[in-house]
């Protein structure tokens, strides 16, 4: 049984009461997510990293960290709000579901590529979004892995098939022995290093943190889960396998892998072991023999003193152009996402605005989605809560852009 990180039990008939409540909320979040979620082929990849904060009550406390990238010209913005699901292993391609966390977007850094126009492809501005939460992990002896299922990879993508049409399903294993050391994983450090020339020999360097444990890594055919259904565009469920943003609780591992596009040649398939030739552990050379966008993923096993602690999966689009190409690092800037403080809240609860967009109206809404209280402009940096009963309650903020769903809880 894994339970929010906030949330306070007594007794068997209080985990009853909250999972009810957590029933609750997760059809609140499938219904905002319906009229908030944009369909956008523009995901480039991302990976997930775990550090373990300690262990209480017979629980790990465990910090999750999500990295995903997008193209800035492409359909949707960063969601707001993602749902991580938490799976047990119970055995080989066996997973059972445990829990859904919510996890709110803490920021988002833009970067600009200095393209020429003899470069031989298109390339548009990039951005990397962070999101990170905290959850509770029993220590039971077994094996966790996390996923977060979303649609859609970039069109540009040339060594998949119909690229637009499929989601991405991150996800990381975390082993008991990851657990019981109180690992903390590494992190990817250069992922918006992924430009290529084509005819010539480049290095591909996995660049990570420091960190002395032992990596191995494993290319592999990209995994997927999701389609455009209920985008709007296409009828269907948002929320099914075939989604745009699939449900955890009905999504579990293990996920297809794509299909090679058939008119793409074998030397530039880039999810084989063959195109590759193996520098180190961290640094693989190739010759790209075509422009284009190609999709690269593979896995960083973690061992310590031979043990296996973690698995990741990790997903970068790399760009084979006919020139160099530089990032603008004078372009990068960070523009943070909204929060709420303090959270849980007594009296009065704050909203630091995002940096990038003004509010002009808020509304606070029940457990069931019910506004319950509707704030102006002038108040909207500072709302008074004395007055709501205890609970679980949402803020929803507007501008002009955007509309952001935050959880708060009242005392």
């Amino acid at each position: 049984m894994i339970y929010w990180k906030n949330a306070i039990f007594i007794n068997n008939q209080e985990c009853i009461i909250m999972k009810l409540v957590l029933r609750n909320v997760f059809c609140l979040i499938l219904l905002s997510l319906i009229s908030v979620t944009i369909y956008g082929a523009h995901i480039l990849g991302g990976h997930m990293s775990y550090e373990v904060l300690s262990l209480q009550n017979n629980f790990f406390e465990v910090k999750v960290d999500v990295e995903m990238y997008r193209e800035v010209d492409f359909g949707a913005n960063f969601d707001q709000q993602i749902r991580l699901g938490l799976f047990r292993k119970n055995g080989p391609n066996d997973y059972s579901y445990v829990q859904t966390l919510f996890t709110q977007l803490d920021g988002f850094v833009e970067v600009e590529a200095d393209v020429s126009p003899d470069c031989g492809t298109s390339f548009n501005a990039t951005e990397r979004g962070f999101y990170s939460d905290e959850l509770l992990i029993p220590n039971d002896g077994e094996d966790y892995i996390i996923a977060f299922l979303r649609c859609c990879r970039t069109n540009t993508i040339v060594n998949i098939s119909s690229p637009q049409e499929t989601g991405i399903a991150l996800h990381m294993i975390i082993t008991s022995a990851g657990l019981q050391n109180n690992n903390k994983s590494h992190k990817l450090t250069n992922p918006m290093d992924r430009f290529l020339e084509i005819g010539v020999s480049n290095n591909i360097d996995i660049t990570l943190d420091e960190n002395t444990d032992q990596y191995v890594t494993e290319f592999v055919v990209p995994f997927t889960v999701g389609g455009t259904d209920g985008s709007g565009t296409n009828e269907g469920d948002l929320n099914s396998c075939t989604g745009v943003t699939p449900d955890p609780l009905i999504c579990p591992p293990p996920y297809d892998q794509v299909l090679i596009n058939p008119l793409i040649s074998e030397n530039s398939l880039f999810y084989d072991n063959d195109p590759f030739e193996k520098l180190s552990e961290f640094e693989y050379s190739i010759i790209p023999n075509l422009s284009g966008a190609y999709l690269i993923s593979y896995y960083i096993h973690e061992y310590r003193n031979s043990i296996l602690l973690s698995s990741h999966y990790v997903e970068q689009v790399y760009v084979v152009t006919n020139c160099e190409i530089t990032l603008d690092n004078e372009q990068t800037q960070l523009v943070t996402a909204p929060k709420l403080y303090p959270n849980p809240v007594m009296d009065v609860i704050h909203l630091e605005s995002r940096s990038d967009i003004k509010y002009h109206s808020a509304q606070v809404l029940d457990i069931n989605g019910i506004e319950i209280m509707s704030i102006g402009m002038d108040d909207i940096n500072e709302i008074e809560v004395a007055g709501l009963s205890s609970g679980l309650y949402f803020l929803k903020v507007n501008s002009n852009a955007d509309i952001d769903l935050l959880k708060f809880i009242k005392y």
